[in-house]
């Protein structure tokens, strides 16, 4: 018994070798350990980089909301200082005393207007005169400060729109309105009111915002109403729904996703108030983008991940040159095992041997030894039965086929006749079959031994022909046979395989098909050194029942699913194509039918 050497071995050529494999699992757990721990790593730095960022938005929005508390409480008790001087000084019976007041409040940057109305809410004076002697009870500023000190949240102008300069751009006027009482013997006088101006407010507020500088930030108020008061994207009433961050914690910072859809991190504090002034329920919001922050730390990822890189390439080289140092003593050995496989004479196993692959090696010896005996066994064995096979079937069945050919030479009629062409056929297929089983007995190599012999062409395909004829006329089908004129009428291969493909063909197109015609046709194409291409064209009618139940076609070509039970009969076929060195395809057409082709190399006989 011989067996073929390992390097002969297809399989054995493709499988990796063992430093192979080594290297590749040390190459992956290298990578997998390097990839977690640069995940880790990078995790780190990003979570270093948003509390930084965090930490820095958070004094940014702490120092302007303080700052903005400061300005407003600030301005709350210089207009109570007014009012308080107006009542003492009697100014509201001074009309010269209480205009020139206004125009000292007119005098302040941050004041856009400033006046002071009677009880029933005319204004008394203001200034540069503005409103003077318009009614402005309908305000709400007024009708907010009969009793208190009242701040307005930012809004924009109405009746001083037109009556103030331009603002650049074509801003229009808004303003943060304060009011407060005057009394005179306990009951209610006036009001005295200022309209700060949102554009004067707005530039100090970024000047707090530089007092503190921050990265890439960005500066926002929200109101508690969930619309936008400042910000350098949007307007001024934009929904900005982030006022709900301090209904949780009054200042912080965290990771949070904007409505632009971008995820910043986000430092916010709520703006408590600075006596008198209570506060406008204001959330100071500044945000810092992801993206900036990873990029602005690239650098370090970067050099993680080069570390990384390099970590895994020196345990790979590693692995693969302690794999080489210690496998060279189990490649000798394996050549050792090659060698015993393949039945040579090997000497005795070597003293630096390891005692495990010392007794491995003994095993193998003896183990060697047993199935070469059992072969020997068995191919006698084999060889008893195909003597035996080839008496008792090819023996009997060649006196059926024998007496058949002789009672088709008597004087009988055609009915009777028939029937002994009948038995004729079905013997030889049934020689066909015990031929093809002790074929398949004799096989070599993985495959059958195909045969190079001349046979009649015209005549195999008459026998496939009137072989299914009968199932033919039982079915009522018809069964056409169409051969090319310059067909050659001998070919030289193996006629037993193109029988059983032929009727394998014949058979199935007959038995799925109900009603119309089956037509093999048979063409040739000349090839190089006396080769022929064999074309076998089977055409089945449209009700040919090529039902999509079987979409694993098995053809050579594109294929398309919907062939049923016939492509299921068609397998068989297709291996004997392949054996025949040739190739099958099919093609279907909705309401035409199935077109089978199948293609096969055979030498022209002399």
């Amino acid at each position: 018994m011989s067996i073929p050497a390992a390097p002969d071995a297809p399989a054995a050529r493709r499988a990796p070798g063992l430093r192979t494999l080594l290297t590749l699992l040390t190459f992956v757990l290298s990578a997998l350990g390097a990839g977690g721990l640069v995940a880790l790593r990078s995790e780190q730095i990003d979570r270093e980089a948003r509390a930084a960022a965090g930490e820095l938005n958070l004094q940014q929005a702490v120092g302007v909301a303080a700052a903005i508390d400061t300005d407003l409480g600030r301005f709350g008790s210089e207009l109570l200082a007014q009012a308080q001087l107006v009542e003492e000084s009697g100014a509201l019976r001074q009309p010269v005393l209480l205009q020139a007041l206004m125009n000292g409040l007119q005098a302040q940057p941050s004041h856009a207007w400033a006046g002071v109305t009677d009880a029933h809410g005319k204004v008394l004076a203001a200034s540069a005169g503005r409103l003077v002697g318009m009614n402005v009870a309908g305000r709400e500023w007024w009708g907010a400060a009969q009793d208190r000190l009242h701040y307005g949240d930012v809004h924009e102008a109405e009746l001083l729109q037109r009556l103030l300069p331009a603002l650049q751009a074509g801003e229009p006027w808004r303003f943060i309105d304060l009011s407060a009482p005057l009394r005179e013997d306990g009951q209610l006088a006036g009001v005295v009111a200022v309209h700060l101006s949102w554009p004067w407010l707005r530039e100090r507020i970024e000047l707090f915002a530089r007092a503190i500088p921050t990265r890439d930030a960005q500066l926002f108020i929200t109101g508690s109403d969930g619309r936008q008061r400042l910000g350098p994207v949007g307007a001024l009433g934009d929904a900005l729904p982030l006022h709900v961050l301090a209904e949780e914690v009054p200042r912080g910072w965290r990771v949070q996703r904007w409505p632009d859809g971008r995820d910043y991190v986000t430092a916010w504090a709520t703006s408590p108030g600075s006596t008198p002034f209570a506060g406008f329920g204001w959330v100071t919001l500044v945000r810092t983008p992801l993206q900036a922050l990873e990029l602005a730390h690239a650098g370090l990822h970067h050099g993680v991940w080069t570390a990384a890189v390099l970590t895994v390439l020196l345990a790979t080289a590693l692995a693969w040159t302690l794999s080489t140092y210690f496998l060279r003593l189990l490649a000798r050995f394996v050549e050792r095992v090659h060698r015993i496989a393949e039945g040579a004479e090997v000497p005795p196993p070597s003293r630096r041997l390891p005692a495990e692959l010392a007794r491995i090696d003994e095993v193998l010896q003896a183990l060697m030894g047993r199935l070469h005996g059992q072969a020997l066994r068995a191919g006698e064995a084999r060889d008893v039965f195909l003597a035996q096979m080839n008496h008792e079937v090819r023996t009997p069945l060649n006196a059926v086929i024998g007496l058949s050919r002789l009672l088709g030479q008597m004087e009988l009629p055609d009915k009777a006749l028939r029937y002994v062409r009948e038995i004729e056929q079905a013997g030889q297929r049934l020689l066909a079959l015990a031929t093809g089983a002790l074929e398949r007995s004799h096989r070599t190599d993985g495959g059958a031994r195909l045969r190079h012999e001349v046979f009649e062409l015209p005549a195999l395909l008459d026998a496939a022909r009137e072989a299914v004829e009968p199932e033919a006329r039982r079915k009522r089908l018809g069964l056409k046979l169409d051969l090319a004129p310059e067909l050659p009428p001998r070919l030289r291969g193996d006629a037993f395989q193109l029988r059983r493909l032929l009727l394998g063909l014949l058979a199935h197109a007959v038995r799925v098909t109900d009603h119309g015609d089956v037509s093999l046709r048979v063409r040739h194409v000349p090839l190089a050194a006396g080769q022929q291409q064999l074309l076998l064209q089977l055409e089945v009618p449209a009700a040919g029942g090529l039902a999509a139940d079987n979409p694993a076609a098995q053809a050579d070509g594109p294929v398309p699913r919907a062939h049923g039970a016939f492509e299921q009969g068609l397998a068989r076929v297709r291996r004997l194509a392949r054996l025949l060195g040739g190739t099958l395809a099919v093609e279907d057409e909705p309401g035409r039918g199935a077109v089978l082709q199948v293609s096969l190399p055979f030498d022209a006989a002399a």
